[in-house]
């Protein structure tokens, strides 16, 4: 029997959220998992008896003494939770698959003192599934010792577009950069450096600072689908950017945007860094570039006979990500992993 947590409560329609509800789903649907829903909470000051009872009640479905449950991390929750929710799964005999999102001693570099603990904590897993190479490399340089390390490669983002409208909705050649973050955080505050004289961007955020920019249209708050849709109908380009710490961190982890702009049938433009920018490159989805001074140049320098060849090479490796192709096989392989007794 395959289970697998789901965090859920604090981070409604945050991207954290959007990426563990995806992998639930694609667990359920492809392997019949089972979810067990861990609430993120404020959890100072809670006893340990009204914790345990909470966990306990987490892992009442677990079948004892077999199984395997996939552990979605970070849960949101304190490291020590995290760790003593899992350690509680194991004491079922369950095996365990780590899942990793984000690494938070990596995403906030206040909390990089918090990493040797982090991976002492991976170490309890019986495999592991994280978002890149690099990824992997980093940890093992770091202590990681679990013998079995999956990458995942992509995100999925499921997204369906009708064959009978693909070609009627297909995105246009334009000069328009699309964003889906918020450009009111100085981490994603780059626009500034677009050159918003000979290019539009379009960002998919709320307008919390009363932005007045020229060429700079902040659509609000979308749902997912609606973004998508969005996306697509409006054409042109999907950044993944960042100040220099978020393109770093980028380089070990694995971008969403990245996966909704391909969902929607949209040319990227990605940092050499970004740990998947050889996907870019070797599939043709669209630029890699070293600077944003370089993004000003090479879209205006761009071609409608080239943004055709980049939107045939989209439209063929989209089918992966609709799909929840890149989740499936990262799951797949955890288990056999796990089971082959060649591995």
């Amino acid at each position: 029997m395959l289970s697998i947590t789901r965090s859920y409560g604090m981070l409604h329609i945050s991207t954290a959220d959007k990426s563990q509800r995806l992998v639930a789903n694609i667990a359920k649907r492809a392997f019949n998992a089972n979810e067990l829903d861990v609430f993120q909470y404020d959890s100072t000051g809670e006893s340990d008896e009204a914790q345990s009872a909470r966990m306990d009640g987490i892992v009442a479905s677990l079948p004892f003494g077999e199984g395997t449950t996939i552990f979605q991390a970070p849960t949101w929750n304190p490291l020590e939770w995290d760790e003593k929710l899992l350690k509680l799964i194991q004491a079922y005999n369950n095996k365990v698959i780590i899942f990793v999102h984000d690494i938070l001693a990596l995403v906030y570099e206040s909390n990089r003192y918090q990493l040797p603990a982090q991976i002492k904590y991976y170490n309890l897993a019986d495999a592991i599934i994280v978002p890149t190479q690099g990824m992997a490399d980093f940890l093992r340089a770091n202590g990681l010792t679990v013998k079995h390390v999956i990458v995942q490669e992509m995100w999925d983002c499921l997204h369906d577009i009708p064959a009978d409208m693909q070609n009627r909705t297909k995105p246009k050649f334009n000069h328009t950069i699309n964003f889906a973050g918020d450009v009111n955080l100085e981490k994603f505050a780059f626009y500034q450096d677009l050159d918003l004289d000979h290019l539009k961007m379009k960002a998919y955020c709320d307008n919390k600072n009363n932005l007045n920019v020229h060429n700079l249209e902040l659509t609000g708050y979308l749902p997912e689908e609606t973004m998508l849709n969005e996306l697509r109908r409006t054409g042109g380009f999907g950044l993944v950017w960042g100040d220099e710490h978020w393109r770093q961190y980028m380089g070990l982890n694995c971008s969403y945007k990245l996966s909704s702009y391909l969902a929607a049938g949209l040319p990227v433009i990605v940092p050499r860094t970004c740990g998947q920018a050889d996907i870019v490159a070797k599939n043709n989805l669209g630029m890699v570039v070293d600077s944003l001074d370089e993004v000003n140049e090479r879209v205006q320098a761009a071609t409608p006979e080239q943004y055709e060849q980049w939107l045939a090479s989209v439209e063929s490796f989209a089918q992966l990500i609709r799909h929840g192709m890149f989740t499936r096989k990262a799951i797949t392989k955890a288990l056999f992993a796990i089971y082959d007794q060649r591995n």
